[in-house]
């Protein structure tokens, strides 16, 4: 049996294309009118949405709850939660949290210091050495840093060098610092140069000149490079000063009568 015709579709009536006959020909503004004819009893598409695009956010930028934060405040924020951790006796967090800190922001002096606090009450000398070693080559203008990074060089064997080098690289920065001449004068005494050790000696004296301890010091250094005269006179001020310990007036009053003797 014959299938059932398929109902027909109305459609719009177009107008049918102009057939030519051999030898015929048709005029340009007759086909400009069927081809507009054409056009217009076409179907209109419908009109697309213009695609708005939302800008990423920037590589220095991350998204935390909602709002979008700078590399500098995420590293403030992962210090201050350390800080909380400590604050909680959470150490081994704290330690990590601190490592990260100084990941993010190798300059970061608060978290840093932080650290090496806490190497050293862990007793983990050679690790808080190496935090300060990393952190004076970023910058050496830190004295303080380098003071501590030199006391734990001269813990070790032969440190005397190391401690040595540390201080010298940081000296240019610590010009008017008193403690920090007297212990790099300590350190080249340590070396047996005791020249230079007698002239930092000097250069301390001048922002503290009554300290007892620094002119002990220097009489050393003077009687070891064979100043006798210029070490008596030493001795004598930082006994008159009257403010060493009882041991160590008994040792500058033991130098003296050597001194005494020597020169007579």
């Amino acid at each position: 049996a014959a299938a059932p015709a398929p109902a027909p579709v109305a459609t719009a009536p177009v107008a049918p294309e102009p057939v030519l006959q051999a030898g015929e020909t048709v005029a340009p503004a007759k086909v400009h009118a069927a081809e507009m004819r054409r056009i217009t009893q076409q179907p209109a598409r419908p009109a697309v949405a213009p695609v708005v695009k939302t800008p990423a956010p920037a590589a220095s930028e991350r998204i935390l709850g909602g709002k979008q934060i700078t590399p500098q405040q995420r590293v403030e924020n992962d210090y201050r939660r350390a800080l909380g951790q400590l604050q909680d006796g959470r150490v081994s967090e704290a330690l990590a949290g601190l490592q990260q800190t100084l990941q993010l922001d190798p300059r970061h002096q608060g978290a840093r210091e932080t650290l090496v606090r806490l190497l050293l009450e862990a007793q983990r000398p050679d690790e808080a050495a190496r935090q300060l070693q990393l952190s004076l080559a970023l910058d050496p203008k830190q004295p303080a840093q380098a003071m501590m990074l030199a006391r734990l060089q001269l813990d070790k064997a032969n440190g005397g060098a190391a401690a040595l080098d540390t201080l010298m690289r940081s000296l240019p920065h610590a010009a008017d610092n008193g403690d920090y001449r007297a212990f790099l004068a300590a350190v080249l005494q340590r070396e047996q140069r005791y020249r230079e050790a007698a002239e930092q000696y000097q250069l301390a004296l001048q922002t503290a000149p009554d300290n007892s301890v620094w002119w002990m010091g220097l009489g050393i250094a003077l009687q070891a490079d064979n100043h006798p005269a210029q070490a008596r006179q030493a001795f004598e001020r930082a006994k008159g000063l009257q403010t060493l310990s009882p041991q160590l007036q008994a040792f500058v009053e033991r130098k003296l009568v050597q001194l005494t003797v020597a020169t007579k």
